[in-house]
């Protein structure tokens, strides 16, 4: 699991970050995860310098230029799920710890079951910014999401239907990388879910007043429950879709669940 954190100076002096932080995750209750702390092999530690009164950067936007940022990488958890929300303990060089929460959950997967559990911290960077040249991105959030399903579908078999993604506005919509959906069917008596990456290699982009097919499949395990009043469920998954923001498109439509 790749991921990070920023630092920002919000007081009136200029502040001056050193080194390596050393970074501990924790568990709901406070408590350490048994993770081992290692650095990323990198070039020698540069000093960075943050400005004065630096503005707070936004969840899921781009962070402003000049912030200080850490990037980590988790590796091989093996062990029983952790009690979540986690967040880390960052400790800094000259002294101070600093708590930041997990923004996205879950854990590494588990590759060496008799190895320990690492995380990689690098140096202390500067954010670049956004590039003043990249033109306005329009968010995901702005397309429609229509299904062509069968009426019913039957346990034990693979459900086969169709994803329309439609781009209403006069702009065209990145879809490069292609994000990740969640297909879901939610009955009485049970569910079934999957998370895919979308098949959008030779469509990386949405026309404006587009419309894309995307042929879909949902194994139905044959346990799941008989259903007159079942539904499937399909939305751009934004915890595992680079880019996309928390509020995706998805749509709902009415499906009969039948035993094999």
């Amino acid at each position: 699991m790749l991921g990070g954190f920023l630092i920002w100076n919000t007081s009136a002096e200029p502040c001056r970050l050193t080194g390596r932080p050393s970074v501990a995750i924790l568990d709901r209750a406070g408590h350490r995860l048994n993770v081992i702390d290692v650095p990323i092999s990198s070039p020698a530690v540069q000093p960075i310098v943050l400005s004065d009164h630096q503005p707070v950067p936004g969840l899921y936007e781009e962070a402003p230029g000049g912030l200080g940022t850490v990037m980590v990488q988790w590796f091989n958890w093996c062990a029983t799920s952790p009690i979540e929300p986690l967040s880390l303990a960052i400790t800094l060089p000259t002294g101070g710890v600093l708590q930041a929460p997990v923004v996205m959950g879950g854990t590494p997967r588990c590759d060496a079951p008799s190895a320990g559990s690492t995380m990689s911290v690098g140096n202390f960077d500067v954010t670049a910014g956004p590039s003043p040249t990249d033109p306005p991105a329009v968010p995901a959030e702005g397309l429609r999401v229509a299904l062509e399903v069968p009426g019913q579908a039957t346990a034990g078999q693979t459900l086969h239907y169709v994803a329309i993604l439609t781009n209403p506005t006069a702009s065209p919509i990145n879809l490069d990388p292609c994000p990740a959906y969640l297909e879901r069917i939610n009955s009485a008596g049970g569910w079934v879910a999957a998370d895919y990456i979308l098949a959008c290699t030779g469509t990386p982009a949405i026309a404006p007043g587009a419309s894309v097919r995307f042929a879909m499949e949902l194994d139905l395990p044959a346990s799941l429950p008989p259903s007159d009043k079942a539904a499937i469920v399909w939305s751009l998954d934004p915890y595992y879709s680079e880019g996309f923001p928390p509020r995706a498109p998805a749509v709902k439509v009415p499906i009969q669940v039948v035993a094999p």
